[in-house]
């Protein structure tokens, strides 16, 4: 690619490595996928070392040296050239900020994880030289007992590269303090700018967008579904005509609007139990009734 061309971010040493690594094997997957098959974990490695490495990158020579700032600013291109909206755009930051703290959670577990077993097996060596045998179990409890608890290992990390940047001499700027920073001007414009009209009224019609319709024809689409609705309920229950239907007594409806228990329905609400009894088996009885149905 020719210089003029080239875009304005360099990857540094820890950040290509794995990514060459990672391109070499998917490039020989996609090539030949029966003689080089895809090592998954391999690539997850690899993944996770590469977003790492690009979370965990010091701008020490301006913001657009980082992929991923680099990255997010072509998202900012519309497919016509134009430039998202910041309504549009801003929520952009939020999920790479969300995607970011779960890839640095993860991380640490597996490095979490990786220093477990390293302190597993110095644990089964010691005993295998002290008592000739060794206890796995034991030794699995005193490494998760004496490796870096997750606390630790995910503090460290969110302090050097997952906040804003403090006011510490020796600080840095990252590409989340960059992303922190402009979401937050971005917030700022997204709920201090009245949004831009988009319904109009001219008459009884209404447009909204490339959309329009009159009021009318709202309310005849409404009636047209309810009829589909009764329609369709009445094959399912097997009758003739919508009459022949339990009557729902709308009007005595009972809910208890302080109950917030997951699940809950007013239907369970023992103030209506008696006309859902009267409901209950009303399908199985239409069967049993009708010698027609039951040999159906």
């Amino acid at each position: 690619m020719a210089d003029e061309d080239r875009p304005g971010y360099r990857l540094s040493k820890r950040q290509s490595e794995p990514l060459d690594e990672l391109s070499e094997i998917v490039g020989a997957y996609v090539d030949d996928p029966d003689a080089q098959p895809l090592e998954e974990d391999r690539v997850d490695r690899l993944t996770l070392q590469v977003v790492m490495a690009l979370l965990d990158h010091r701008l020490a020579a301006g913001e657009y040296r980082s992929a991923i700032i680099s990255g997010l600013a072509v998202m900012g291109i519309r497919k016509d050239g134009g430039w998202m909206d910041v309504l549009d755009y801003t929520p952009i930051y939020s999920a790479v900020i969300k995607i970011a703290r779960a890839m640095v959670v993860y991380q640490s577990y597996v490095e979490r994880q990786a220093e477990v077993a390293r302190l597993k097996q110095i644990k089964m060596d010691e005993q295998q030289r002290e008592d000739g045998s060794s206890d796995e179990r034991e030794a699995q409890e005193e490494a998760e007992e004496e490796a870096t608890s997750m606390f630790r290992i995910v503090r460290k990390k969110v302090q050097r590269f997952m906040t804003v940047t403090s006011g510490n001499a020796r600080a840095e700027p990252t590409p989340m303090d960059w992303i922190y920073e402009a979401r937050t001007y971005g917030m700022h414009i997204r709920f201090n700018t009245p949004a831009g009209g988009t319904i109009d009224w001219v008459g009884d019609r209404i447009k909204h967008r490339r959309v329009q319709f009159r009021m009318g024809e709202l309310t005849e689409m409404l009636h047209s579904l309810k009829d589909e609705a009764r329609g369709l309920l009445t094959t399912l229950a097997m009758v003739d005509d919508v009459s022949q239907l339990p009557q729902i007594p709308w009007s005595l409806f009972e809910d208890d609007h302080s109950e917030d228990r997951v699940g809950y329905s007013f239907l369970e609400d023992d103030r209506n139990h008696t006309w859902l009894e009267a409901g209950k088996n009303w399908s199985t009885r239409r069967i049993t009734d009708s010698a027609a149905r039951r040999r159906i």
